[in-house]
């Protein structure tokens, strides 16, 4: 099962696709512009996948695809950033919670200056960088998201849920005034 919802503009952003306000409109069309009066206002996009490998392209699709409609430019350093942080974080929901959770929820949120993405799923564990052996064919992807997010002036977290799942986030800066809302 696969849901999308997008919406407009808010006061605040969602936290994950369970966390949406409910006098916020919600529609499954575009993207509504957000108007700039002063305040914080932003734009989201919330989406699930299931937990299965072939979920990362998926994602990885979606959120390249959301990031057009908002008028961020394929060739940013931005888009190749989330490109690479969208697959680490799902590619880690699928391999670690994959077995608990029922579906991976993925949450965008385009602020004036910064873009968050969040990954949701039902698994308590955090998610930590480690050494791995030089040879390893996996185990690097926390320690590359960091030192991806910490090159661009960006941040990562953790939020752990009442649930027992948690999302993990990463938000980066946009330094291009064109690609405010």
């Amino acid at each position: 099962m696969r849901i999308s919802v997008t919406g407009a503009v808010m006061e605040r952003p969602p936290c994950g696709a369970h966390d949406l306000p409910e006098k916020v409109p919600v529609s499954d069309a575009e993207d509504m512009p957000a108007e700039d009066n002063g305040s914080s206002l932003y734009r989201w996009h919330v989406f699930d996948v299931p937990p299965a490998a072939a979920a990362v392209g998926d994602a990885r699709r979606q959120v390249v695809q959301t990031l057009h409609r908002w008028g961020i430019d394929d060739a940013s350093d931005a888009v190749d950033t989330l490109r690479l942080i969208v697959s680490e974080l799902v590619t880690n929901a699928v391999r670690h919670a994959g077995a608990v959770t029922g579906v991976v929820s993925v949450t965008m949120v385009l602020g004036a200056h910064e873009l968050r993405l969040g990954v949701r799923d039902g698994h308590s564990a955090r998610p930590n960088a480690r050494r791995v052996p030089l040879l390893a064919c996996s185990g690097r992807g926390i320690g590359i998201v960091q030192s991806m997010l910490h090159e661009a002036g960006g941040s990562y977290g953790v939020e752990p849920h009442e649930d027992g799942g948690k999302t993990v986030w990463a938000e980066l800066p946009l330094t291009s005034p064109d690609h405010s809302p």
